[in-house]
């Protein structure tokens, strides 16, 4: 309930129960003083009355015992109680039953019934006694006036009977004074309690004051550390108490903000250092690896675009060997028709010299004009295996630069799990990379594959054309051995037919190995496209890896 109750009036609350207490302390004891004092004086009212009783006992004793008679004992009883006196001048009375006055010190007032006399405050005393007296006695309070006085004042008495001769035997006291030392002592303890107050109050606000300045001062200065004020002077560091032992913490602890804030400045520095010197790396390393990507994507680039051209040569080489064929198999099969001529005309041979002449002169000219395309053939064939060779040359080298592209991906990997968080888009790129540089492997592959393929198909027509060139000559022989028979009219038809059949065999069989000339020349040409295809899919590929490599390289340099 006080928690947000400032110390000040807490202290005024401590103050204020004890002042309540004090209070309670102080009634309950003027209260037991008045009760110890009205204790007192029925304590003497009691034993006066029975002393009274006593001695009127006494008498009546004596008067049973005949020693006098019951008047004259009453008489005496009554004389000698009228004669007492005790404490304030204070006296004996006697009633009868019936409220009548047997013994006061008031002459006038004995033999008067005052059953009904009332006191200033409306009570009947004289009724009250003989109600104590029936019960056995008791005592009471009225008000009454002291002799010779008009004024009523509380007066206690105490009764008791005396069953033989109907008698009520009492005194009273009066306990104004009772009163006047109450008021005396409540008065004294009200001055003292005032003392008390006043110096409970001065010394409560000395308290306070001692208490909430220097702890107002602490804790603006706690305020002011708390917003961040580390400059703020710390008070009552020199105190022993409580506060200065607050106040002292509260130093601690602002020497321990002030330790934080430098130690929090230094990470921050640190930070800033580190993060300038890891980006100053991954900067650095970007550049060696633009520098060595670059070379290679370059070299790559540039093996590409000549295994484009070296295709393209190799398609055109295809096309031309293609249709020298097509011309060699169309003379061929001329030569095959005129070597069927010279056979229908072996018959007439005698009447046709002059036309056997003129067709081997013609055979003869085709021939040399087939082996110089042979000739031709040969060294396309040649230039088409070196072609084939370069190229293969040219993919090697690729497929080398894609291993390093591999390599470098990888160690790209590495330094991207190294840079941790910072390396995750890193990580990314060269994860594209690695596997840009993994399908490169595979184009290359495939394209080495079609330039065996090529290779093969080469030495193949190369094997055919020398056949070709065998049999040409074989028709140069046969056209020589022709002549020297056309020369020699002596030779028999049988030996011009075999020629004739010989020729024409030879015919059919260079008409073959054109055949498959132009065959291998049309699967020469396929396996060119194929390697062309193959050579532009590589290229677009190196263009996509250069690109990737850009906005990886972009990304690293980011700020």
């Amino acid at each position: 309930m006080l928690k947000n109750t400032p110390i000040a009036y807490r202290l005024l609350v401590i103050v204020a129960l004890t002042i309540v207490g004090m209070t309670l302390m102080g009634g309950a004891g003027l209260t037991l003083i008045r009760d110890s004092l009205v204790n007192e004086r029925e304590n003497m009212t009691r034993a006066v009355v029975e002393t009274s009783v006593s001695v009127v006992a006494s008498l009546f004793e004596r008067a049973r015992a005949g020693e006098m008679s019951e008047a004259d004992a009453k008489a005496q009883a009554v004389k000698q109680l009228r004669a007492i006196r005790f404490g304030n001048n204070d006296y004996i009375f006697v009633y009868d039953t019936k409220g009548t006055v047997i013994a006061l010190p008031d002459d006038k007032a004995i033999g008067q019934n005052r059953l009904d006399f009332t006191d200033s405050k409306g009570a009947t005393p004289t009724r009250e006694i003989i109600r104590l007296a029936a019960g056995g006695g008791g005592s009471l309070t009225y008000y009454y006036p002291k002799a010779g006085g008009t004024q009523p004042l509380p007066k206690m008495s105490t009764v008791k009977p005396f069953a033989a001769w109907d008698w009520i035997i009492g005194t009273g006291v009066y306990v104004d004074d009772i009163d006047d030392t109450f008021y005396h002592h409540l008065m004294l303890m009200a001055l003292v309690g005032t003392g008390a107050l006043l110096l409970t109050l001065s010394g409560a606000f000395l308290v306070s004051r001692g208490i909430t300045a220097p702890l107002g001062r602490v804790t603006r200065a706690m305020e002011r550390l708390a917003g961040g004020d580390l400059g703020v002077r710390i008070h009552e560091t020199d105190r022993k108490d409580e506060i200065g032992r607050l106040a002292r913490a509260l130093e601690t602890f602002r020497t321990n903000a002030r330790e934080v804030e430098r130690l929090k400045h230094d990470q921050e520095e640190a930070r800033t250092q580190t993060e300038s010197q890891r980006r100053a790396a991954m900067v650095a390393l970007a550049d060696r690896f633009q520098s060595s990507v670059a070379a290679i994507v370059g070299a790559v680039t540039d093996g590409a675009q000549r295994m484009r051209e070296a295709a393209s040569g190799l398609v055109r080489v295809a096309e031309t060997t293609g249709d020298q064929s097509a011309h060699v198999a169309a003379s061929s099969e001329q030569a095959s028709a005129n070597v069927q001529t010279v056979a229908a005309a072996t018959e007439e041979l005698a009447a046709s010299i002059a036309e056997i002449a003129r067709q081997i002169t013609q055979a003869n000219t085709i021939a040399g004009k087939a082996s110089e395309d042979m000739v031709q053939a040969q060294g396309i064939m040649g230039g088409l295996t070196e072609a084939a060779r370069r190229i293969g040359d040219v993919m090697d080298l690729i497929s080398g630069i894609a291993a390093q592209t591999n390599l470098l991906a990888l160690n790209a990997t590495i330094e991207a799990a190294r840079a941790g968080d910072a390396g995750k888009g890193f990580a990314v790129v060269a994860g594209e990379v690695k596997t840009l540089a993994t399908q490169t492997a595979h184009a290359t592959g495939d394209i080495s594959a079609q330039i065996g393929a090529i290779r093969e198909a080469s030495a193949s027509a190369a094997s055919a054309i020398e056949a070709i060139g065998s049999t040409l000559r074989d028709i140069n022989s046969t056209s020589s051995a022709i002549a020297s028979a056309v020369e020699e009219q002596g030779a028999t038809t049988r030996d011009i037919s075999r020629n004739v059949d010989q020729a024409a065999q030879g015919t059919r069989q260079v008409s073959h190995t054109i055949n498959s000339v132009r065959d291998n020349a049309q699967a020469t040409r396929q396996a060119a496209g194929d390697l062309l295809s193959a050579s532009e899919t590589l290229f677009e590929q190196i263009m996509r890896l250069r690109d990737e490599v850009d906005r990886f390289l972009s990304h690293v340099r980011a700020p």
